[in-house]
C-alpha cells in the first residue's frame, strides 16, 4: 500500500487569516488581562474586518486594548462598552448563559465572530468556495500521479485533509467535490480525514473512504 496526504484550504488565505486571529487575541489578552481579574470578560469582533498585515492587525488590537484600559470600572459594574474603530468590537463580562462547567471562572478571551449560519453566506461565494475547492483537488490528483505512477502494483490511497471556513463550505461540499471528480487510473481510493469528538473538548483524527 501507498500512501499520499494532501491538505486542501478554502479559501486560500484560510491560514493567514487564522494566524492574524491568533496574533491579535494573543496582544490584546496580554495588554489587558492584569486589569480584569476578579471575573470572566471577553472581547467580540468580526473576522470580516479582520484584514491586513500581521503589523495592522496588532495595531487595532493596541487600540481597543486603550480604549477598554480607559473604562476598566465602567465594564466592571458590568456595562459593556463597544465601538466600530478600528473594526467593530465590544467588550465586558460574559453573560452567565454562556457559560458552563469548562468555563475558566476569571480571565479574558476573545471571540472571533463570523456569519452565523451558511443562510447569510451569499450563494455566489457559496459556489466560489465549491469551484475553488474543485480546482485544488484537480491539482491535487495531478501532482500524486508523478509518486503513485511508479507503484502499479500496489493500492493507492490518496488522504486528503481540508481546513477552511465552513460557512462557505460545507462537510457535504467536500464529499461532493470528491465524489464528483475524475479519479485517475493511479489513485486507487481517496479518503477524508477530520476531526472525531471524544469530548466537549477532546478529539482525535478520523477516517472515512468518499471514493
Amino acid at each position: 500500500m501507498v500512501i499520499e496526504r494532501k491538505i486542501l484550504v478554502w479559501p486560500p488565505d484560510y491560514v493567514r487569516r487564522h494566524n492574524l486571529e491568533h496574533e491579535f487575541s494573543d496582544l490584546f489578552i496580554s495588554l489587558v488581562k492584569g486589569a480584569f481579574e476578579e471575573d470572566l470578560y471577553a472581547l467580540e469582533v468580526s473576522t470580516k474586518y479582520l484584514c491586513g498585515d500581521k503589523q495592522g492587525v496588532k495595531d487595532m488590537a493596541r487600540q481597543i486594548a486603550d480604549k477598554v484600559l480607559e473604562s476598566v470600572r465602567h465594564v466592571c459594574s458590568s456595562k459593556d462598552i463597544s465601538a466600530r474603530c478600528p473594526l467593530p468590537w465590544r467588550f465586558g463580562r460574559l453573560p452567565d448563559f454562556l457559560r458552563d462547567e469548562s468555563t475558566p471562572d476569571k480571565g479574558v478571551g476573545v471571540y472571533f465572530l463570523g456569519p452565523p449560519d451558511l443562510f447569510e453566506v451569499d450563494s455566489i461565494e457559496r459556489s466560489q468556495a465549491r469551484d475553488g475547492l474543485s480546482r485544488q483537488l484537480q491539482e491535487v490528483l495531478v501532482q500524486v500521479e508523478s509518486k503513485f505512477g511508479a507503484y502499479d502494483d500496489s493500492l493507492r490511497v490518496l488522504i486528503l485533509e481540508v481546513y477552511g471556513n465552513n460557512t462557505c463550505l460545507s462537510d457535504s461540499d467536500v464529499e461532493d467535490a470528491i465524489c464528483k471528480a475524475a479519479l485517475p487510473p493511479c489513485v486507487s481510493q481517496i479518503w477524508l480525514a477530520y476531526p472525531e469528538y471524544i469530548g466537549e473538548w477532546d478529539w482525535r483524527v478520523a477516517y472515512r473512504r468518499v471514493k
